[in-house]
């Protein structure tokens, strides 16, 4: 027990205690402070494992293990379509395989 630390009595299904004390082990109370001054984060929310996995669909299949690599997934996606803005703003030509030419009109740009 740390100073300033209060107990805190909850029940939980045996079954999910037996699961969390498997996974966390002597890290568990440190765990769940943690989960828990996290939540207290206004902008702060938890994803499901079902979630992240239809997320992976637009990661190209990878399943982001955390919120940093969420944030890192979704920077380059900003980076990408910010690269792809600046090359249309310039009036590059985007080159396919066939030699196909395309060139888009400014209506049709990104927002």
């Amino acid at each position: 027990m740390l100073p300033g630390y209060v107990k805190c009595e909850i029940y939980i299904p045996g079954n999910l205690k037996t699961a969390i004390d498997s996974k966390f082990g002597v890290r568990l109370d440190a765990t769940i402070v943690a989960i828990l001054t996290s939540l207290m984060d206004q902008g702060a929310f938890v994803m499901s494992s079902e979630d992240v996995g239809q997320m992976a669909q637009y990661f190209s299949g990878k399943k982001v293990r955390h919120g940093s690599e969420l944030l890192g997934e979704v920077f380059s996606i900003f980076q990408d379509r910010a690269n792809l803005k600046e090359s249309l703003e310039r009036k590059d030509t985007v080159s396919f395989s066939g030699g196909l030419m395309v060139r888009l009109h400014r209506k049709h740009w990104p927002r």
